[in-house]
């Protein structure tokens, strides 16, 4: 006699592997999402520092850099030291992709800092929604003072006005908070980079 599954056994079966799925898969999605976001921060972080201290062999050292309009700093200044997939102007911009998937562009801000803030997007294809598609960095020349009060490199997370305390990356017009009604949210990447390159449980944003 031949032995095998009932129809309700194989249904049954099916169900509670859909089930376990569904329970699953949303939350495998989310880690590697933020995964990719995560490295991807980090090796952009890397990547730019680097190309600044090669660029300073031919264009001095980068406190003096005169980041302007004319003088863009990734086109003028680092274009030649990055690994560039492909360069796109477009809507008055410059875009920068990277071969990992990645993009940055450069947004100046006025002769008052001469600096460069630097919109990073570690997938290309989505860059609106800050603290999750989109970062913001900053090139600190001399003058970008506020910003050095934390961090010492030439590129790094957009820290202006931060006081250098954790809760405090929660306050304020720049603060990183999913009810930010402002521009905001500009705080995130520096919450990800002080909590080690990592997402913590108390990051204001789902991926």
């Amino acid at each position: 006699m031949k032995k095998g599954f009932t129809l309700a056994e194989v249904l049954i079966t099916l169900g509670i592997i859909g089930i376990v799925a569904a329970l699953t898969i949303p939350a495998l999605i989310s880690n590697y999402r933020k995964n990719v976001v995560v490295e991807r921060l980090k090796k952009f972080y890397t990547v730019m520092n680097q190309a600044v201290i090669e660029a300073t062999v031919e264009y001095g050292d980068w406190h003096q850099w005169d980041v302007s309009e004319d003088k863009p700093l990734i086109e003028y200044y680092l274009k030649n030291y990055l690994k560039l997939l492909k360069t796109e102007n477009k809507d008055s911009r410059s875009y920068y992709y990277f071969p990992d998937g990645s993009m940055v562009y450069p947004v100046f801000t006025g002769a008052t800092y001469p600096q460069k803030e630097l919109v990073f997007c570690p997938v290309a294809s989505k860059c609106e929604k800050r603290g999750t598609e989109r970062f913001i960095f900053v090139f600190n020349t001399a003058s970008y003072g506020a910003n050095l009060t934390s961090f010492k490199n030439p590129i790094e997370p957009y820290a202006w006005n931060w006081s250098g305390k954790r809760e405090d990356l929660f306050k304020g017009d720049s603060a990183c908070i999913s009810d930010n009604k402002r521009v905001g949210n500009d705080y995130c990447a520096t919450l990800i980079m002080i909590d080690g390159w990592r997402i913590s449980k108390d990051y204001p944003f789902r991926f």
